[in-house]
């Protein structure tokens, strides 16, 4: 930071207004955030209960609002008619349901390595480092192919290769080992992930004018923070229905042994929805994204390595 100060130069955007679209803000954040709340809450309230389809509601409500917000505003934080960019919105949508499987990935093989391998939180985390380097092998890797193979072709096997991961993971049991459950569906998950990222940065933020960079670059982040969100939302509950209803059906108190079964079977649950978002995506990779879809980008243009 202090050295920024010193060598970057500042510099001011020039323009003529600096309006703030709280309102779209705000209805979006609020509609996004209560409908999370609510995926969460409905296993303790019921999928059916008056509380959820309120909540639910409720929150649908407020993101119909954001879109009328946006439409009406002089000067909206989302310029709705840039997503008549198929690449941009095509990607986007892609992004979503890479979100999800990654998120989940990262959150349930944690709790894995912590409550059923018995790990400390410092042993946790070293455990993850593959993942780092598989993400930047990818990504190296990816930058390379693009130009030999195509866009849709490295994307399109990257998410292959990750959802090939994500089932890998599904095999994990309560005796399970670091290397042979673990390990076996992280390396290629992360190397996937790497192979994706690329393509997918390049078509969310190509075929839009100079204007337009900063927003589509915001609506990339956002694609995979939403997608991440949500799918935790959604995998989490279902991960934890499961584990109830696997203790349940024992009939009597569960010893720990139960217990880490039937957690695992949760986890288990969540690594197969992981798949099938991942599964997904690949698909519509292939059926979404068109050869003048790719024809403007240039392969050669440097991209950071997602980290």
């Amino acid at each position: 930071m202090l050295a920024a100060l010193r060598w970057v130069p500042e510099s001011r955007a020039g323009l003529t207004h600096r309006i703030f679209d709280l309102a779209g803000a705000a209805t979006v954040t609020g509609g996004l955030m209560l409908l999370v709340y609510t995926i969460v809450k409905a296993q303790q309230y019921g999928r059916g209960a008056s509380e959820t389809l309120l909540l639910g509601e409720t929150s649908l409500v407020i993101l119909a609002g954001f879109v009328v917000i946006e439409q009406r505003s002089r000067h909206p934080l989302v310029r709705l008619s840039i997503f008549r960019v198929r690449s941009l919105t095509s990607a986007d949508l892609i992004l979503m349901l890479l979100g999800a499987g990654m998120y989940s990935m990262f959150y349930f093989a944690s709790l894995y390595t912590q409550d059923i391998l018995g790990y400390d939180p410092l042993k946790a985390g070293l455990a993850f480092l593959p993942v780092s380097v598989g993400i930047i092998v990818g990504a190296v890797a990816a930058q390379q192919l693009i130009g030999r193979v195509g866009v849709r072709a490295v994307g399109t096997a990257g998410l292959m290769i990750a959802t090939a991961g994500m089932i890998l993971l599904t095999g994990i049991t309560p005796a399970g080992t670091y290397l042979g459950s673990l390990l076996i569906g992280l390396g290629p998950l992360s190397i996937g992930i790497g192979l994706t990222f690329v393509p997918i940065t390049l078509l969310a933020t190509a075929n839009v004018s100079d204007e337009d960079a900063g927003l589509a670059s915001g609506l990339y982040n956002t694609s995979q923070q939403i997608g991440g969100a949500l799918g935790l939302a959604i995998l989490s509950t279902l991960a934890a229905d499961k584990t109830t209803s696997a203790l349940m059906v024992l009939g009597r108190a569960p010893a720990a042994a139960d217990r880490a079964a039937a957690t695992v079977d949760g986890f288990q649950v969540a690594f197969i929805g992981g798949a099938i978002a991942l599964g997904l995506a690949a698909i519509l990779m292939r059926s979404l994204i068109r050869p003048s879809d790719v024809d403007s980008i240039d392969p050669t243009t440097p991209l950071p390595v997602p980290g």
